[in-house]
Formats: C-alpha cells, structure tokens, sequence
C-alpha cells in the first residue's frame, strides 16, 4: 500500500473492503507506510436487525460518508469495488458506472476525503481489449 506513505502516521483512513479488521499482510504493509494502525478504521457491513449486510454502492454511500466524518478520515480504500457494487447496476456500463462514481466524487468533496478505488481483473482475463473496457466504465 504504498499510498499510505502520502498521509503520514497521522491521518485517518477509513477502508470499506467489508472484512472486518485489516489482516495480517494488509497490517504489515500499512504499518511499513508509517500509518498508525489505531487510527485505521474498517466499515464491515450495515446492521438490519439482526443480519449484517456487506456495504453496497451507492446505496450505503450516507453511512460511509458518516464513518468519514466521524473519524475524520482522510483517505477512503474502496477494496476491491466490485464486491461493493448493489445489485442491478452493471458494472460495464457507463453511465450506471458514473451514477456510483459521481457519488463518490460529492462524497470526497463534502468529506475533504480522498477515495482510492481498487479492482481486481479477473485473474483468468488475458484479453487486454476486455481489460480495457472494463476499467473504462470508471
């Protein structure tokens, strides 16, 4: 996670990958960036009754911006975005994709927060072409 070594041991980040605490690699690498692991927070999922739900895009975008604020984050990791995607939003999309990003922009600009998206192609993905296209979409 070399991007940590950009907000210092100091700041805040909020990372909504939806696993709970960092693990251990994800630990060590934040911990050589410098970042002080007790301000690193984790949003795991959005509480209905007594089900835990994964956090979903746009839909949960409210509750993340309150976890920002709350904590004063600086930087929010969006870990790995697909998994975070609500249903019925087609990812190769454009303009469904920029329904999820422009909300995410507002809430970078209303947080003073950073966003950092991460995907993971398809390890079976050799086709470059479709590779492309999909991370056009964003």
């Amino acid at each position: 996670m070399p991007l940590l070594k950009t907000i210092g041991a100091s700041q805040p980040l909020c990372d909504a990958g939806g696993r709970g605490k960092l693990g251990v690699r994800h630990q060590a690498a934040t911990h050589r960036a410098g970042a002080d692991l007790e301000r690193v927070y984790t949003i795991e999922g959005v509480r209905c009754g007594d089900d835990e739900n994964p956090i979903m895009l746009p839909t949960d975008l409210d509750l993340i911006e309150q976890k920002v604020k709350s904590v004063n984050a600086q930087l929010l990791v969006i870990d790995p975005l697909n998994e975070h995607i609500a249903a019925g939003i087609d990812t190769h999309k454009d303009t469904e994709m920029r329904m999820v990003t422009r909300r995410l922009k507002q809430l970078a600009e209303r947080t003073g927060a950073a966003v950092l998206i991460l995907r993971h192609p398809n390890k079976g993905a050799v086709d470059r072409l479709f590779i492309a296209a999909e991370e056009r979409s964003l």
